[in-house]
């Protein structure tokens, strides 16, 4: 009897070591006991998917309570990798806001530059699960290859700009986009689109 309760208690104390771990990780710790942070730990419960986070993100903006943050939390914690690699890739929170943000009007998206942390992310969010049409551009062809050897498709398109001068048209094939990423070469081009391009999306 006395063997089946220790049994019981280290039981117990490893599922109350877990609980501890997970809210200590993902609530903030001033606010663990406010009434938001308790709906967003039950949200988390009853609401699994990732995709009851980004309705909660996009139909409370703007919004800065636990519950809030929380879902944003969650998210971040979802689809980007911490820390971040040397720095790079810290355009992805951006990035992802701007997905979630703007996934019920299903516009196009516009990247102006590949990158293993633009083009992979916006294949993965916004072709794979938004199904959203990307249109990747770069200057560089080898470059360009080594994503649209596995990404090509018909939501998915590539093009090499092999002039400075053809980044003049691109873009002005649709009326207006709800994405476009500036982060191509080269530099000093991203003034000039950005002004060319700024009435033409929504971000």
């Amino acid at each position: 009897m006395i063997k089946n309760k220790r049994y019981i208690y280290i039981i117990i104390f490893t599922l109350l070591l877990i609980i501890t771990h997970i809210i200590v990780h993902t609530y903030d710790r001033n606010g663990i006991l406010s009434e938001t942070s308790i709906q967003f730990f039950i949200d988390t419960i009853i609401h699994k998917n990732i995709e009851y986070s980004q309705d909660y993100i996009r139909n409370h903006v703007p919004a800065s309570s636990h519950r809030f943050q929380g879902h944003w939390l969650r998210l971040i914690k979802h689809y980007i990798s911490l820390p971040l690699d040397g720095g790079y890739g810290s355009h992805k929170l951006a990035l992802l806001a701007a997905l979630i943000l703007t996934s019920n009007s299903g516009g196009p998206i516009l990247e102006m530059g590949c990158g293993y942390h633009s083009t992979n992310f916006l294949h993965q969010i916004a072709v794979n699960e938004q199904k959203r049409f990307v249109l990747s551009t770069d200057t560089d062809y080898e470059w360009i290859l080594k994503f649209k050897t596995n990404m090509s498709s018909s939501l998915h398109q590539f093009r090499f700009i092999n002039l400075i001068s053809e980044w003049n048209g691109i873009g002005n094939d649709r009326s207006r986009w709800s994405i476009v990423l500036v982060d191509h070469k080269p530099g000093e081009r991203r003034v000039l689109d950005i002004i060319r391009l700024v009435n033409m999306t929504d971000i």
